[in-house]
């Protein structure tokens, strides 16, 4: 009944589609795939978990890429961007169908192989089909090559620190898009020295833009004093959009806190200034796209992929 369900609905889902899950159709699913899950993992006084880790390899990838991608930049976890699966092989230039048909493809050798694994009572098979799907995604570049320069970048970063000393850690990675947000942050970088600046990080995340870039510097080896540092986190602004956010602190000193309060106003004006510059192209294309009337067989959510791994 559940799979019968889910074929006739795939029928209507399939783009372009005349039918959306919704949230409360994609949680229903997942409650009956756990059940069903704890259910078939049972064997006698054991429980395997392999089988049904293997069958949710997807979901369970994007769901620690998006984890690794939002913690490691500062962001909440409950952040919204456009660096899912679907939404990076869309970026990719790949048209609805074919998204959804390489989706499909790495769903199908997961729950073969979970299959075989259940029939023959191979655990290993489960496991290796787990990470034959994860390992095809990330050594073709189809996902998770952001969440991998987060990682490389930040362990560099530690390891260049401890090993040469540095006064000071720098990490740069470009998520998606291809601005040159380098502009802004040497603005931002030339301010640190008058404003006693303890560290400095840039997060941009425009996701209707498809930008992502994430840089953050703090001298190292500078114990902050909990009564005299200061912390500033302001989002930034342009064309009527959130851009990302900026987050400066530094140590007050002996000078009047009105002054810096006054450098730090003058700062992000300025950094607001460049990065509206820098998005202005992408914006007014955007824009002149927007003002294109839809026809009225087009469903408004094309980004979205609803069809049931």
């Amino acid at each position: 009944i559940f799979v019968g369900s889910l074929i006739a609905f795939l029928s209507m889902n399939y783009p372009p589609a005349k039918i959306y899950m919704g949230d409360a159709g994609s949680m229903f699913l997942g409650l009956i795939i756990a059940a069903l899950a704890i259910r078939s993992s049972l064997k006698g006084a054991t429980v395997s978990i392999l089988a049904p880790m293997t069958l949710l390899v997807l979901p369970f990838l994007d769901t620690v890429a998006a984890i690794i991608r939002r913690k490691l930049t500062g962001r909440s976890l409950a952040m919204s961007d456009r660096a899912h699966l679907h939404h990076i092989l869309l970026k990719r230039g790949l048209s609805i169908p074919q998204a959804l048909m390489v989706v499909s493809a790495f769903a199908f050798i997961a729950a073969a192989g979970t299959v075989i694994s259940v029939l023959t009572s191979m655990d290993w098979i489960a496991l290796v089909t787990a990470v034959v799907v994860v390992v095809g995604l990330l050594s073709t570049g189809l996902f998770g090559q952001a969440e991998t320069k987060l990682v490389k970048s930040r362990v560099g970063s530690m390891l260049n620190s401890a090993m040469t000393r540095s006064e000071n850690v720098d990490m740069e990675v470009r998520l998606q898009g291809t601005i040159r947000w380098e502009h802004v942050w040497e603005e931002l970088t030339k301010q640190a020295s008058t404003l006693n600046l303890l560290g400095i990080q840039l997060d941009v995340n425009a996701p209707i833009w498809h930008e992502g870039y994430h840089r953050r510097w703090h001298a190292r080896g500078t114990k902050p004093d909990q009564i005299k540092s200061w912390r500033v986190e302001l989002p930034l602004l342009g064309h009527g959009q959130v851009l990302g956010r900026l987050l400066v602190f530094g140590d007050r000193g002996d000078e009047c806190i009105g002054d810096k309060l006054l450098a730090l106003s003058e700062m992000t004006k300025r950094v607001e200034q460049l990065a509206a510059e820098a998005t202005l192209e992408i914006a007014e294309a955007s824009s002149s796209h927007m003002m294109v009337p839809l026809p009225t067989t087009t469903p408004l959510a094309t980004n979205r992929l609803d069809a049931v791994s």
